[in-house]
Parts: C-alpha cells; structure tokens; sequence
C-alpha cells in the first residue's frame, strides 16, 4: 500500500463528498461545503491514488479565560473509509492539521472525538488533552411556562452576544460570528433554529436541532444562574416533542446530578492555564457534532 498525505485541491470536491456520504451518511455535505471548504485548510489522505480518508482544521475564535483570550481552530470531519481504517490515515492527518494550525498561527488545536475509546486514544497518542465537559440530561417533557416570556429565532449576532455575555465567567471558546452563521444554518436545516428566549427582561439562547424522529437535540442551553428550568419548559412550549436531549455547561465539582461526560481536547504551544478549582469546566460549545 503505496500512502501519502497532501493538502486538498478544488478539483478534489468530488471525492471529499463521497468520503463524507459514505463515512457520516448525513444530507449536510452540501451546507458544510459551502461554507467552510478553503483547500489548505483540508488535508486528503491517499491510498495507491484513490482519496480514503480527510480532515478539516476550522477557525472557531478565542478560547477565553477570565481577560486571556488564545486564537484556536478545530480539527473537524475527521473521517476514513471503512476498508481503510487501521492503517494510520486518521492518526497522520491528526498530525499535520495540528502543525498547520501551529503554522497558521493558532495558538490552540481543538478536537471533539466521538467516544471514549477515542479520547483515550488521542491522549495516549497525540497532544491532545482532555479539557472541554458538558452536562448531558434527557427529558420525555420540559412541562409549560407560566412566566411572561418571549421567544424568537436570534440573528447570528444576537445570539453571539447573548452567548458572549452568559459565558464571561468560565473559561469557553468565543466563538467567532462565522462559526455561529454556520450553525444557524445546520439547525435550520434540521428544522430546528437559533432562539433567544427573554423572560421578564432577562435574557438566555438555545441552539435547537431536530432528529428525524422528532426528538430535539439542545445542542447548547446558556442561561443566567436559576433560569433554567422556566427557559426549558418555555423551550418545551414553543417546541414541543415527546424526547429532548439537553446540554449545558457542566458544574462538575458541585452538582452531584450534572450527568457529565467528556466533549472536546486540546493542544496548544501556548502555557493556557486552566483554574482547576472552577465551578464550572470549559466550555466549548455546539462543535457541530
């Protein structure tokens, strides 16, 4: 098996939409495409000529800790054909998005695997270390609101700043307005949507998608502390469905109920410390997962 790594071209569309149909088998190709595809920001990987496996290294915005900010991309689609897994495709391109981020000016690298397998795997393997957790609960019924509240779709922009605001007190990753014009249009395309939610003047946003069965994924729930619950049963009356799935930022060291799970990884060149002692872990966010 004759290997080889290179930066994507143009004239390589085809083939990185055949990996991802065949690898995610979802109808978001075309989206994703459109809107993140810069060839040197793409590596293909190749096995005798034919295009088997490929990664995308996405700008995502600053990871932020208290009034320090670190420029940071995501490794993202990371996908091998099934016949060729277990040759090192993968672990490879893994490597050279991390030094072209590095390259590119990053300061850090950021990787949401799909499983826990994977997370170990890239620990013991890589750079990568564990940073990002989120609280993860599923509801059969979010109830109804009994509050005075609004809820309308959020323009990109609102919905940045809003987020921006919820956010400032724990360590995340502002995300640039780029990324969340993106996942505006992945939860429209879903059905679902952006929402900012005010009850009694006080603001919270949600980005919502919904499965093919009807269940509804929260993808990322921000609310001001004791606003929770009445944003979630005003989610629950604007969107109703007999399953929801819920994430929030997790109190790891607080809430004995947070249900917390790894989400995301990091490497960087740069000494980003982490206050170990938080109320809340980092934060990444929607990760487009």
């Amino acid at each position: 098996m004759n290997k080889s790594i290179r930066f994507s071209k143009s004239s390589d569309l085809n083939n990185l939409h055949e990996i991802w149909k065949q690898v995610f088998q979802s109808g978001d190709v075309d989206l994703f495409f459109e809107h993140f595809f810069v060839p040197n920001r793409c590596i293909l990987a190749e096995s005798d000529g034919k295009p088997v496996s490929m990664g995308f290294l996405l700008p995502v915005g600053d990871y932020t800790i208290d009034d320090t900010s670190r420029s940071c991309a995501m490794i993202y689609a990371l996908a091998t054909l099934p016949e060729y897994r277990s040759n090192g495709f993968a672990s490879a391109i893994v490597q050279e998005l991390i030094e072209t981020g590095y390259n590119s000016g990053y300061n850090a690298i950021i990787l949401c695997p799909s499983s826990d397998d994977l997370f170990d795997y890239y620990s013991q393997s890589t750079a990568f270390r564990e940073n990002f957790y989120i609280c993860e609960k599923k509801h059969t019924t979010l109830g109804t609101c009994e509050e005075n509240f609004t809820v309308s779709e959020a323009s990109p922009d609102e919905y940045l700043a809003i987020r921006d605001s919820l956010l400032s007190h724990i360590p995340h990753v502002k995300m640039d307005i780029n990324a969340i014009m993106y996942q505006s249009k992945l939860s429209k395309f879903t059905g679902g949507k952006l929402i900012k939610v005010d009850i009694d003047g006080v603001d919270s946003c949600a980005a919502i998608e919904v499965y093919e069965n009807g269940a509804i994924l929260i993808k990322e729930l921000l609310t001001p502390d004791g606003y929770q619950n009445a944003i979630l049963s005003v989610i629950g009356t604007a969107f109703p469905s007999h399953e929801y799935t819920i994430r929030t930022p997790a109190k790891i060291y607080t809430d004995q109920d947070a249900h917390v799970r790894r989400f995301g990884m990091i490497a960087t060149t740069d000494n980003i410390v982490i206050n170990s002692y938080a109320q809340i872990a980092p934060w990444y966010g929607f990760a487009f997962d």
